[in-house]
């Protein structure tokens, strides 16, 4: 993407004698057509001027970081500044080029970095916000969507639900399969309840056996009673693990709520503690408030 039609021609011919059939270039001389092709089509990088007619500058990255964050970009600029290089870094381009230094082999070596760099960037990122194991987001992530979910719900009148999901007999599976089999059947946990919950709703693992469950857009709380069931019957079948058939049993606690002012870490404590009556009552699921609890799959007392 070039602030000129010249520009934009000597980029491409020079990327194109560099790189051979192992480039296609698309060139566009406005940012909002580039950003509505990056959203729609499926991009291996951006080659972004920073002197567009419709975003100069640093807001041309930020409007195509908008567009898709996770695209690489390399930034061109007509202007030799560390300062505005470094700041492009920070903003999240992958490179910095001046437009005096672009031939076609610089370009296509930056490309290459910017690529390498972005997938770096991704799964470092994907580490910190995700569970090792399971790849279900981490608590860390399902506190800040709990948050962003409370202050939505606030406006909207409905209910956000927080569940605590707590293995029955773990231990025992570690104990006498080992850990690979508990491994397994963490994974194969982690499978089942995000089949059972709803596609807006949110898995996460917070450690050990533990999971928590985030539903979102609950018109009333029966809704998430019957998604607590659902996971209760996903959880019903065995699974077996080198010849031995495991039942992945697990109690839940259930909290409700839809107040911004509500501490997201409150829900999930006043969830934990239902866990646990649930769990010492030998009951399915319970709920914070008791006034709902299940004695078995698909019975409710």
């Amino acid at each position: 993407m070039e602030d000129s039609g010249v520009e934009a021609l000597r980029v491409e011919i020079s990327l194109a004698e560099a790189a051979g059939p192992e480039l296609c270039l698309v060139v566009r001389r406005t940012l909002s057509r580039a950003a509505q092709e990056v959203q729609a089509g499926t991009f291996d990088c951006v080659v972004l001027d920073l002197g567009l007619p419709d975003a100069s500058g640093l807001e041309a990255l930020r409007q195509m970081q908008e567009a898709d964050s996770k695209l690489p970009v390399v930034v061109l600029s007509a202007e030799e500044s560390e300062t505005l290089a470094m700041q492009a870094v920070q903003e999240g381009a992958q490179d910095f080029v001046l437009k005096s230094h672009a031939s076609g082999p610089v370009l296509l070596r930056s490309i290459r970095y910017a690529r390498e760099r972005k997938q770096r960037e991704l799964e470092l990122r994907r580490q910190a916000f995700s569970d090792h194991l399971t790849g279900l987001p981490n608590r860390e992530v399902f506190i800040d969507r709990l948050a962003r979910g409370l202050a939505r719900e606030e406006r909207t009148g409905n209910l956000i639900g927080v569940m605590f999901v707590d293995m029955d007999r773990f231990k025992q599976v570690n104990d006498t399969l080992g850990h690979d089999a508990g491994d397994i059947l963490l994974v194969e946990v982690a499978h089942r309840l995000s089949d059972a919950v709803r596609p807006s709703d949110a898995v996460a693992r917070c450690g050990g056996d533990e999971f928590l469950v985030l539903c979102d857009g609950l018109e009333h709380e029966h809704q998430g009673l019957d998604i607590a069931e659902r996971m209760g019957h996903a959880l019903a079948e065995p699974v077996w693990i080198d010849g031995h058939e495991v039942f992945p049993h697990a109690s839940i606690g259930i909290a409700f709520g839809r107040n911004r002012a509500t501490p997201p870490e409150l829900l999930i404590r006043l969830a934990d503690e239902a866990m646990y009556r649930a769990k010492r009552a030998q009951r399915h699921y319970a709920t914070a408030d008791g006034r709902y609890a299940s004695a078995g799959l698909g019975s409710e007392t």
